[in-house]
């Protein structure tokens, strides 16, 4: 475990002449392979770079003649895919595999992760060296970087921790808690969080803007209060989304049962999309108080603080956060985060064999 960032140190020096080819490959153009979640973000973060990007290469012919901020969605064999090159695949849980398929035919490809991992380094060192005070912190996040560049996740199963949200002393033993469960799908983490209470709590409030999961997660609740004897009401349900500012945003992904959503800004040219309502934790808790906030809400969980900023300064509550779902969430959510209370403490755990569910512990003490 201790070599994780020896090991990733190896891989970011001999990867980063390739990262510098990419680089001045910019401006005549690359391809993103992988419209998905990381790939439809990876395109802003790439164009907000000032790279030309011509195609977005994805296998699944429901989304060729689509477009990503302008950039066309087209099948991996169309001829601009191999007339440009250089491609970065974002395709985050098949990237290594890609990689190799692609540069068996003579094209320049690099997983977007590695290429992230290595232009951002800077940052990355920065959070584990001024963030992270315990050594599982820090190796948690070594093996996340590792992960990002050598497109393996064996270094995640090394460090995956168990009982996620939960694992930290006061995160759960403390019958005061009033409970945020942003993002809370079908109730597993609702359920998870009486169990390690035993049931002894002030309250929960549970938001998921999905219909599905909410359906599910209302039979939960009705069965939760029933078997723990809770009072009527103690378990507040929101059929909502949370955000920076309350209103509605676009649901995408409605995929059937068992599927996450995710809310994206309400486009013009898309209003065939579904739509949920969203709040700001501000807004909805009107000065009410919260001890405990666990957020999984598919890339927004940097919206959610910034619309939860009074609540968390007049609060001070603990936070379980998750930062796997974009890249730059690592290091932008805790420096956030910080910023809003310097008092605030920072652990890093990682909660899966694969590269996601890494969860980021905020605490004063």
């Amino acid at each position: 475990m201790s070599n994780f960032w020896t090991r990733a140190a190896d891989l970011r020096a001999e990867q980063q002449p390739l990262v510098s080819r990419f680089q001045a490959a910019f401006s005549t153009g690359i391809v993103v392979y992988g419209a998905g979640f990381v790939g439809t973000w990876a395109v802003q973060y790439l164009q907000g770079l000032g790279a030309k990007v011509v195609c977005v290469a994805d296998r699944n012919p429901a989304k060729w003649h689509t477009a990503i901020r302008g950039v066309p969605v087209v099948a991996p064999e169309h001829p601009s895919v191999a007339e440009t090159g250089w491609v970065l695949v974002a395709a985050r849980h098949a990237a290594k595999a890609v990689v190799e398929q692609l540069t068996a035919t003579g094209l320049t490809a690099l997983s977007f992760d590695a290429f992230f991992a290595i232009s951002r380094y800077p940052d990355i060192l920065e959070i584990n060296e001024a963030f992270l005070a315990d050594e599982l912190s820090q190796q948690t996040l070594g093996a996340v970087v590792l992960a990002w560049l050598s497109g393996s996740p064996a270094p995640c199963r090394d460090v995956q921790a168990p009982d996620q949200y939960f694992c930290l002393p006061g995160f759960a033993d403390d019958d005061r808690h009033i409970f945020i469960d942003a993002g809370a799908y079908v109730g597993d983490t609702v359920e998870k969080f009486i169990w390690a209470c035993h049931g002894a709590f002030k309250r929960i409030h549970a938001f998921e803007p999905g219909e599905r999961q909410f359906a599910a997660l209302r039979r939960r609740t009705e069965r939760l209060t029933a078997e723990w004897a809770l009072d009527d009401g103690q378990i507040a349900l929101v059929n909502a989304g949370v955000a920076e500012a309350s209103g509605r945003m676009a649901c995408v992904n409605v995929s059937g049962p068992a599927q996450s959503l995710n809310l994206v800004e309400a486009a013009a040219d898309r209003d065939d999309l579904p739509t949920s309502a969203v709040y700001s934790l501000d807004d909805y808790l009107q000065g009410q108080p919260a001890s405990l906030i666990k957020a999984d809400v598919e890339g927004l969980e940097l919206a959610m603080l910034r619309g939860a900023a009074a609540t968390i300064r007049r609060c001070g509550p603990k936070m379980a956060l998750s930062v796997y779902h974009f890249p730059s969430d690592i290091f932008e959510i805790p420096a956030y985060v910080r910023r809003l209370d310097p008092g605030y403490r920072f652990a890093l755990r990682h909660h899966s064999p694969l590269l996601m569910e890494t969860v980021l512990y905020c605490w004063k003490e």
